[in-house]
């Protein structure tokens, strides 16, 4: 939309080799059929005007759809964003003026019991608890998170306030996995086992710890 793919700036030295070897593929597939230019947006998702089998898809502002379960789905403005990767997710961070939190920042937005004490220089300070879940210790329920598929899809991300944790930040458990910026080992102690080892084993360090799902 902000033209974010061709701009240096926003991109990790890895993030803008991913862009760069993903654009090549994509200009070599495009080649042979004769249509479109590089990567430009999320590899799932598609421009309206890219899919004229569809001549009747709904009127709306949104420049993407997204696929979700082979059909043809428009991302809604109030979802939350969907199908995209780490280097993207860090890219748009930047574009924003921030960044993806650690794992630890994540963990202590979402579970952190304040004290309800103040510092000197009015930092908050933190008990040594954490809590279960973001709004406490009661069980998961329909009106505190978007679990279990019983929904059928997204919420808006201003609904269920009843869930949010003690900072306030919503959302912290169901709709989607939410990235974070730390690389994802194992935790001390673990030992892996069989067929666990397949399973994770092979990530250690190469991909990126994701929460909140």
């Amino acid at each position: 939309m902000d033209g974010g793919y061709d701009r240096r700036e926003y991109w990790s030295h890895e993030g803008w080799r991913w862009l760069k070897r993903g654009q090549a593929a994509t200009n070599v597939s495009h080649h042979e059929t004769g249509s479109g230019v590089g990567r430009s947006a999320p590899k799932y998702w598609r421009k309206k005007e890219e899919i004229p089998e569809i001549p009747d898809f709904p009127d709306c502002d949104l420049l993407y759809t997204t696929s979700s379960f082979g059909q043809l789905k428009i991302l809604g403005p109030h979802e939350p964003v969907v199908h995209v990767s780490w280097y993207e997710a860090e890219a748009y961070a930047a574009w924003s003026g921030q960044r993806l939190p650690s794992e630890a920042e994540w963990d202590l937005a979402a579970s952190a019991q304040p004290s309800g004490e103040i510092t000197s220089d009015n930092c908050l300070i933190w008990t040594q608890d954490k809590s279960m879940y973001p709004w406490g210790e009661a069980p998961p329920a329909p009106d505190l998170a978007n679990i279990d598929g019983l929904r059928g899809g997204l919420l808006p991300v201003s609904a269920l306030p009843e869930g949010d944790s003690a900072l306030g930040c919503r959302g912290m458990i169901g709709q989607v996995h939410e990235w974070t910026s730390t690389a994802f080992f194992p935790f001390p102690g673990f030992l892996p086992d069989f067929p666990y080892r397949e399973n994770s084993c092979p990530w250690f360090g190469y991909r990126k710890v994701v929460r909140g799902d």
